[in-house]
């Protein structure tokens, strides 16, 4: 209340000394006092004070509180506070709004602009130690002007703060730290191309704050942190030796400076060099082990983050030589060494693995290993600390240099796994576990497959009794590694000498008293039931028979638990139940039955308990959290039962459905609408035309769902459905079609929805097609007004385009294009001799479409579903028009399509293309070479 009266009184005493007409610049300042108070009718009036001061004159708003800001007679807090409503008048977390933000910033008058950077620079160094909200706010406006390049000196006149004094001494320590920090905002948020021509400059100054002179760490930890956002745009640098070498001394120095923090600046900056010079750094490794290493053996206590980032360090490393494993591993050549060589010949330009990591693998992993035994009397599963990152490390090195690994990890687990009747340290065991865990990644090589089998079996028998271990960290370690095991050495688990024990093990711990262990049984449930079902193959009984029902009793009980709502474990146990139900042999389908009927059962107490009301904002969670487990399991059950199984059921399954659906459209309750849904769709596969005896009830929320983009997967789901619905019901869908067609229409005219929703709208028109056959005609000219449209988008050459996003949805969308136009096509042909006012109709647009194929064969990027999906529907085309197609289709084109098609690794694409070569040969009578 002080705070508040205070507030008012202030602004009263401006009114009264202004003569009655209150300046901006007079009130700002006790507004953006009572911004920073703690007192919320203070903060109240003044964020309403500044919402019309911004409606009023948003430029005398910002010039005001740029002017609060650069001022050094006011509070320090004021400042501050004027830089962070500043700021947020021209950034935004959303990244529409922003880019509206700072189009308005770039008609504001040069002026006004250049007014607000001059102050903004003004103000560095003088808020004190960094962080600088004018460092913020001036990188902000970089953000904006110099891709329209109205800000071609915004980096000199930065650099100039840097700058010797007239009497030859150095700027102030804060005005250099806050320039650098300014710049280092900038290099991180602002295109790379906007600063290449700044390069030479900012790395300049930047390595010299760095130098071992400099007296100041403040500015040499913001120089550090500069120079990693400064990577991405320093290529050319790194390209010249003398260059490189002054740029990787300059951070390899700073690594033996004494403040911690700066340690971890200098450490998170050799990482990022990693990540994106990897092929330039064989000449630095040796030193670059000999620097993690010592990170990655600093106190854990005093120094936990100099630790992580040298562990980060071999994550980076080994990340970036998984992926280039991969490519070489494509290669078809058993030695990776030998792949390299032929991929290099075969491509002089494409990137080298230098196998550090298997280089380094005596000298790296023995720490890693020293670093999982926790120094903690218990460990904290919800703390992310050295130990747990030194097995991610693990984890990630086993994917590159198992081989290498492999008996040194295996003499550790040797060493450590002492029971607790042998007094050993619960650290020592559960470091021993996860070690063990480690050689638990997938592998493709036989020999290194069978060594893993030898090792699981060897293992199992100390593994399994360590459920019931006193540390609960040692029983959740145990838990997970059992499931481990079941993934990676199925063929071993599976054996009469071990299945008995590790299944024994499993169940017990689901009832542990500790969620997190129970919550790791429940993936070795899981994993026992995919593996389970891959090595029965298809046979009507499986290794889990014999305790199915057993099995899902025990995870139904585990999802009741009372503390069930931790550790993920509820929707841990019916994710296993669903995976267990997808497994399930048919020996198994009279427990299924029974299931079904318990699930059922259950969502109806749920859909009860929502209709009550009361519940607070949790329970309301949970209960739909546990509504969307249960749909999942009832999908897979119609999926597995099939429709001969079902139909006892169909109705009740249909009620449950619908109410979960009805419910959604209250309040809070729509998270389980997708599942209510996809649970459906499992319904319409299996049930075909009789689904039409359930579907008009439906309508309605299919039409709501696809008209609600703020619900966008929701929507993507809803519009699967439309899909599966024609073509599982085929022609009795006619009666709904008008609805379907308005709802689809709408949802691709809609600005608001999601774009990558409406590729699959542009495929599901055609699905409708596909369904109503030659009664498609009345839908016909606005679908294809739609579908060409989106051509019209699709067919851009995306062969240049850097953006994997852009790319991926463009070809997306060419799908959706493609797949549209062919069920049109197919469809309104039917199974006979065609209409010939359709022949006719469709003819009018051939033209177009061949148009569109033709041009998005241009495009490097092509996918191998379009070039698919495109031979598919000349194929179909040729197949309804003969010869006639000769007038419209180039030799050029036939023989480009063709030739693509026949190239591909995927063999329904070269068999399309094969079916379509052999139908253009027979109306051009000649041969297409390709």
């Amino acid at each position: 209340r002080h705070t508040t009266l205070t507030f008012e009184f202030r602004l009263c005493l401006c009114v009264c000394l202004g003569g009655g007409k209150m300046s901006m610049a007079a009130e700002i300042r006790a507004v953006l006092e009572a911004a920073g108070s703690s007192d919320q009718a203070a903060m109240a009036q003044a964020e309403e004070w500044m919402r019309e001061a911004r409606d009023s004159s948003i430029q005398d708003y910002m010039a005001a509180l740029a002017d609060e800001m650069a001022d050094q007679s006011a509070p320090i807090n004021v400042r501050k506070m004027a830089g962070i409503q500043l700021k947020n008048e021209i950034y935004s977390k959303d990244e529409g709004v922003m880019r509206e933000k700072q189009n308005d910033w770039c008609e504001y008058s040069q002026e006004f602009r250049d007014h607000v950077k001059e102050q903004a620079i003004g103000t560095l160094g003088t808020e004190g130690r960094p962080p600088s909200t004018a460092a913020q706010v001036i990188a902000f406006v970089a953000c904006a002007e110099l891709p329209q390049q109205k800000w071609p000196d915004a980096i000199p006149s930065l650099l100039a703060g840097l700058d010797q004094l007239p009497d030859g001494s150095e700027a102030p320590e804060f005005q250099r730290a806050s320039v650098l920090e300014a710049i280092g905002y900038i290099c991180e948020d602002v295109g790379p191309e906007y600063l290449e021509s700044e390069s030479n400059e900012i790395l300049t100054a930047v390595i010299h704050s760095m130098r071992p002179e400099e007296s100041s760490n403040v500015v040499v930890k913001c120089a550090t942190t500069a120079l990693t956002n400064a990577l991405a745009f320093c290529e050319k640098n790194f390209q010249a030796e003398a260059e490189r070498n002054a740029i990787m001394t300059s951070m390899c120095q700073v690594t033996t400076n004494g403040d911690p923090e700066i340690r971890v600046a200098a450490l998170q900056c050799i990482n990022e060099t990693m990540n994106q010079y990897y092929g330039l750094m064989p000449d630095y490794m040796e030193a670059l082990l000999e620097i993690s290493g010592a990170a990655m053996v600093s106190n854990q206590e005093m120094e936990p983050n100099v630790v992580l980032q040298g562990i980060e360090f071999w994550n980076t490393v080994c990340d970036i030589e998984d992926r280039l494993i991969e490519q070489l591993k494509e290669m078809g050549i058993p030695n990776l060494h030998d792949a390299q060589t032929e991929l290099l010949r075969d491509d002089p330009g494409a990137p080298v693995c230098h196998f550090f990591a298997s280089n380094a693998c005596k000298d790296v992993l023995p720490v890693l290993l020293g670093l999982l035994i926790t120094p903690e009397d218990e460990d904290d599963p919800d703390q992310w600390a050295p130990p747990k990152a030194a097995c991610v490390c693990l984890d990630a090195m086993s994917l590159v240099c198992k081989r290498e690994m492999l008996d040194t990890v295996i003499r550790f687990v040797e060493g450590h796994v002492e029971t607790d009747a042998q007094g050993g340290s619960w650290q020592k065991r559960d470091a021993a576990l996860l070690a063990f865990a480690s050689l638990l990644t997938p592998e493709d090589d036989e020999e290194m497959i069978a060594k893993i089998q030898e090792l699981v079996s060897n293992v199992l028998g100390v593994v399994c009794p360590m459920i019931e271990d006193s540390s609960a960290a040692v029983r959740d370690t145990t838990a997970y590694v059992l499931g481990k095991c079941v993934e990676s050495a199925p063929d071993v688990v599976f054996h009469d000498e071990y299945f008995p024990h590790v299944a024994e093990a499993i169940v017990a711990g689901l009832g542990d008293s500790e969620p997190r262990v129970a919550t790791n049984a429940c993936w070795g449930i899981f994993m026992l039931a995919q593996q389970a079902a891959v090595l029965a193959n298809g046979s009507p009984s499986y290794h889990l028979s014999e305790d199915f029902m057993k099995l899902c009793q025990n995870l139904l009980q585990t999802a009741d638990r009372p503390d069930s709502n931790l550790a993920n474990l509820r929707p841990s146990a019916y994710d296993a139940l669903s995976e267990l139900i997808k497994s399930a042999p048919s020996d198994c389908f009279p427990v299924l039955i029974e299931v079904a009927t318990e699930l059922l059962h259950r969502l109806q107490v749920l859909l009860q308990q929502a209709a009550s009301g009361g519940l607070t904002g949790d329970e309301v969670r949970q209960l739909t959290e546990q509504q969307s487990s249960l749909l999942v399991c009832v999908g897979e059950l119609v999926r597995v039962l099939k429709k001969d199984n079902i139909m006892g059921a169909a109705a009740d399954i249909m009620e449950v459905i619908l109410a979960v659906l009805e419910q959604s459209t209250s309040a809070g309750l729509s998270a389980a609408k997708e599942d209510a849904l996809t649970a459906l769709i499992a319904m319409v596969e299996e049930l075909g035309p009789d689904f039409m005896e359930y579907a008009e009830p439906f309508n309605q929320y299919i039409v709501d769902t696809l008209s609600n983009s703020a619900e966008y997967h929701a929507c993507a789901v809803t519009v699967g459905l439309v899909g599966d619905i024609c073509r599982c019901v085929g022609p009795g869908v006619g009666r709904f079609a008008d609805i379907y067609m308005r709802g689809l229409g709408a949802a691709i005219e809609d600005r608001e929805l999601d774009r990558s929703v409406k590729p699959q709208i542009l495929s599901c028109i055609g699905d409708v097609a596909m369904a109503l056959g030659e009664n498609f005609m009345s839908y016909f000219e606005h679908s294809y007004f739609i579908l060409f449209g989106a051509a019209q988008m699709a067919r851009v050459d995306m062969s240049e385009e850097e953006d994997e996003d852009e790319i991926d949805y463009t070809n997306d969308l060419r799908e959706g294009c493609l797949e549209g136009f062919t069920g049109i096509i197919v469809g309104m042909k039917g199974e006979g001799e065609p209409d010939g006012e359709v022949v006719k109709t469709i003819m009018a647009k051939v033209p177009d479409i061949v148009r569109f194929i033709t041009e998005i064969f241009k495009d490097r990027n092509l996918t191998d579903d379009n070039i698919r999906n495109s031979l598919g529907l000349v194929g179909d085309l040729v197949d309804i028009f003969g010869a006639d197609m000769c007038t419209i289709l180039t030799p050029e084109f036939m023989h480009e399509i063709c030739k693509e098609g026949l190239r591909s690794s995927n063999l329904k694409t070269t068999e399309i293309a094969t079916w379509t070569k052999t139908k253009l040969e027979a109306i051009t009578q000649t041969t297409i070479d390709s």
